[in-house]
């Protein structure tokens, strides 16, 4: 049997029988559990360091769609590990703020970690004001709140892991799959975006866009120990012509082909997008890294 890859780990029939071993002899653990354990048996870490926990879970999810192993039932979801939605959201001023950019400048990003005071403002902010809602992203992932100079809250951002396969992409990039799988730590999809309903600010979204990736690189380096070379973002077109992302010079490649990545059978449609990048280096010198 051929390796198989999954979130850029190769796996050997012995290491997937090995997998289902653990599984079978430990029947009362959860997937979480049995993530850390062998996230933490294979020393399995990113360039930083850092246990590579969260993409372990993924890994093992993956694994069980392509029927390659067997896994517990997943349990119920804590309440304490959802973003929760609340009528109101203490301590933020939702009166209408109409201003002209150079009125709120300047503008601060401030990274949103986890387990602090900041964590459930950027949570609650999402997951009640987004049309996505909002779910913790599985990982690497670099979060932000944009407030305006006198403390407002302006935005909220995440960018997270790269989208594993975009069709469109990949052809204007000329990476094969080995090397897809070796340069996606170097890309980062900003999977949200959002600027508070009760503000109103000329060219705020694309001077964001601007402040948040020349900050992303620093940040993602110390995140990931990866130098980032591109980002992404996908914009449903029903809603949106992504002019903001034009406005800060992201290039329009194509669109999405409307299937999600755990779609094994092409029964799975979702709307297609618009797919936006920016690269963060010289075109030439981009193309040759991600695909050298």
């Amino acid at each position: 049997m051929a390796n198989s890859v999954v979130q850029g780990r190769a796996l050997d029939e012995a290491q997937l029988q090995a997998i289902q071993a653990l599984v079978d002899d430990n029947p009362s653990w959860s997937r979480r559990r049995l993530a850390d354990a062998l996230v933490q048996g294979w020393d399995w870490r990113n360039a930083a360091g850092r246990l590579k926990d969260m993409s372990c879970r993924r890994m093992l999810a993956r694994l069980e769609a392509k029927g390659l192993v067997r896994l517990p039932a997943r349990r119920r979801v804590s309440p304490q590990r959802k973003a929760k939605v609340i009528g109101e959201v203490p301590g933020v001023d939702r009166s209408e703020w109409a201003a002209r950019l150079a009125e709120v400048q300047p503008v601060s990003l401030e990274q949103v970690g986890y387990g602090t005071a900041a964590t459930a403002l950027f949570d609650h902010l999402l997951a009640r004001y987004h049309y996505l809602g909002y779910a913790y992203p599985v990982g690497a992932n670099v979060r932000y709140l944009a407030r305006g100079r006198d403390g407002r809250v302006l935005a909220c951002a995440v960018w997270a892991s790269a989208a594993l396969k975009v069709g469109c992409r990949d052809h204007w990039l000329g990476w094969t799959s080995p090397q897809r799988l070796a340069g996606l730590a170097r890309v980062a999809n900003n999977t949200r975006f959002l600027i508070m309903p009760w503000v109103r600010v000329t060219q705020l979204a694309s001077h964001l866009l601007g402040l948040m990736t020349r900050r992303l690189v620093r940040d993602w380096r110390k995140g990931t120990g990866q130098r980032l070379a591109l980002v992404e973002t996908f914009v449903d077109e029903s809603r949106f012509q992504g002019t903001c992302y034009r406005a800060a010079n992201w290039l329009e490649l194509g669109r999405t082909s409307g299937r999600t990545r755990d779609d094994r059978y092409s029964q799975i449609q979702v709307p297609t997008k618009r797919v936006l990048v920016l690269p963060l280096q010289p075109l030439a010198r981009l193309r040759r890294e991600l695909a050298g």
